[in-house]
């Protein structure tokens, strides 16, 4: 199953896989993630170093006392997010205006939260992903160019993008 070419992401966790996760010698490179927790899994055999996030607390692995590798512990949040970037002086707005960063004027936005229930990347730190959604959104929607501003992407609780517009 990690062989799979175009596989970014295995989320099994609260199953009841039990005995030796194999992750085998053939990793797709795409694999970002791999997330088992609160399996059976007794046992790991990695072939080579996996590079990516293996998250395997919850386990006997990683609870016999024996183990303090970094896939027993939960990984840290990147505190890198994607803001649309800004070349604004320090501009103030009054309270109930916001800085616009494309224009660099104070407005009256709408504003909203983006969910994406299964995109296709889980990697966050792809701007160019980030300024085409923009692009696409205010072509789309029949806006100004530069009118559409993103931050802040993150994967929620339910494992759904979230962006702020």
């Amino acid at each position: 199953m990690f062989s799979i070419t175009s596989l970014q992401q295995v989320k099994l966790k609260n199953n009841t896989f039990n005995d030796t996760l194999k992750l085998g010698d053939s990793i797709s490179p795409q694999l970002q993630l791999v997330d088992l927790q609160n399996n059976q899994i007794s046992k790991i055999t990695l072939a080579y170093e996996y590079k990516h996030t293996l998250i395997l607390v919850g386990n006997p692995v990683c609870t016999s006392g024996t183990s303090s590798n970094s896939f027993c512990q939960l990984p840290q949040q990147d505190t890198e997010t994607y803001t649309t970037s800004s070349n604004c002086a320090r501009i103030t707005c009054p309270d109930n205006q916001k800085l616009s960063p494309q224009s660099c004027q104070c407005a009256y936005p709408f504003e909203g939260t983006l969910y994406f229930r299964a995109p296709s990347f889980r990697e966050l730190s792809n701007v160019t992903m980030f300024h085409s959604l923009e692009t696409g959104l205010w072509e789309t929607l029949g806006l100004t160019p530069g009118s559409v501003s993103l931050k802040n992407p993150f994967f929620n609780t339910n494992d759904y993008l979230q962006i702020q517009l």
